[in-house]
């Protein structure tokens, strides 16, 4: 009776600390997911952004996928089926396997596998990333974990119920084009990311986006670094992001010079943004080591 009770217990408990993990497939769920490429002989970067967004259902071999679609332009689409069991999201692949895209249940140190041939992604071989930092938060009206991966000179977060700020399905390759998060939408609530402001299609001047004279110097960050920003700009306030559009300080500014310290930071990609009189004159990244 004792051994009963204690293995009734056991359950108990474990039902009770199971973690429950927010569906990135729920029905209304919507992203913009951003296709840009750098074209510097003509000096502009292109940004596309374009819906994704979840349709029917399909039955593959007795388990269920949701088809997720995006699309690219008049008449075509790229679709995707994808399901997702415990915190991990899984995509069927042409011959009935199945691919791991994200896994939320990843805790720090705990490495995984970017495989090729991922939805919205296309690689020339699987590459691998190590967790470096787990967080929870209150963002997008729930508390969702947040997981960061170290990617060689970069970094990437994802985010539960969300997906990864690199574009939903996670990874990149080329530092002058890939995808990005740009904004993502459920019950009709809008978050940005990666500095965005709507989820629109953009093309932006490399002259819009580095104002001359203006200044970050050293970057990436090991100590202080410096933002230069002459009188003639009116620069009134700077506001620095994370990656995942977080706004992490909101500055006043009346000097030419502001300073930023490593100390301030953890290591990762940062966005900042000058503004005179609530307009945006100018958004760069840097790098704090």
């Amino acid at each position: 009776m004792k051994k009963r009770w204690l293995l009734m217990m056991f359950l108990c408990s474990f039902i009770v600390n199971a973690q429950e993990f927010i569906s990135i497939l729920q029905g209304d769920n919507e992203w913009g997911i951003d296709f840009w490429g750098a074209e510097f002989d003509t000096g502009t970067i292109s940004i596309t952004s374009t819906p994704v967004t979840l349709t029917d259902e399909v039955i593959f071999n007795g388990i269920t996928y949701k088809r997720l679609r995006n699309v690219v332009g008049e008449g075509i689409s790229i679709q995707c089926l994808l399901r997702e069991e415990e915190g991990v999201l899984y995509q069927y692949v042409e011959g009935g396997s199945e691919i791991v895209l994200l896994d939320f249940t990843l805790e720090v140190g705990d490495t995984f596998q970017i495989g090729v041939d991922t939805c919205f992604a296309f690689f020339s071989e699987a590459y691998e990333i190590t967790v470096i930092d787990v967080y929870e938060e209150f963002f997008a009206g729930e508390t969702r974990k947040f997981i960061v991966f170290d990617v060689g000179e970069e970094e990437e977060t994802w985010i539960e119920g969300i997906g990864s700020t690199n574009g939903l399905i996670p990874g990149f390759e080329d530092p002058d084009s890939g995808t990005y998060l740009a904004c993502f939408t459920r019950n009709g609530e809008t978050s940005f990311f990666n500095n965005m402001t709507s989820c629109t299609n953009t093309t932006l001047s490399i002259d819009e986006t580095r104002l001359s004279g203006i200044n970050f110097y050293p970057n990436p960050v090991s100590n202080i670094s410096t933002i230069y920003i002459p009188n003639r700009f009116n620069i009134d306030t700077i506001k620095i992001y994370d990656i995942s559009g977080r706004l992490i300080k909101n500055i006043d500014i009346t000097t030419e010079a502001y300073l930023i310290h490593k100390t301030d930071f953890k290591s990762g990609i940062y966005i900042y943004q000058l503004f005179s009189k609530d307009q945006v004159l100018a958004s760069e990244q840097f790098v704090v080591k």
